[in-house]
């Protein structure tokens, strides 16, 4: 059995929105399942929330109710995946852009999949 291997941390977005959000708790922390590298700098994961005690997969029709999303719809189209002003903020790593989301499946089932590119300040 391959061992499943983990980042975590949590979206987040620059601007006036930012502001107006409440500050980011434990239960808002993202677990992000490595699922295919590209290289050093590139990766997709499926993505995992706590809900109790309990990290699971994000099932895509929850995806419309977390906050993370709605502001990433806030965005225009172009500036979403320059990781300008919304990004994954990977603890240990610093700032991912989010390239795109997508509904991908596997064994266990449909679930939320996010592709990320390491952004050098």
């Amino acid at each position: 059995m391959v061992a499943k291997r983990f980042v975590y941390g949590n979206f987040k977005w620059s601007g006036k929105q930012q502001h107006t959000l409440p500050p980011i708790l434990d239960m808002d922390r993202i677990a992000i399942e490595i699922v295919r590298e590209y290289g050093a700098n590139e990766l997709v994961g499926k993505i995992h929330m706590k809900f109790g005690n309990q990290w699971v997969p994000l099932d895509p029709s929850r995806l419309e109710q977390v906050e993370w999303m709605q502001a990433y719809k806030r965005f225009p189209l172009p500036s979403r995946s320059a990781g300008i002003f919304y990004y994954f903020d990977m603890e240990g790593s610093g700032h991912w852009a989010v390239l795109h989301f997508r509904t991908e499946s596997d064994e266990s089932g449909v679930y939320v999949a996010v592709a990320l590119r390491y952004k050098e300040k």
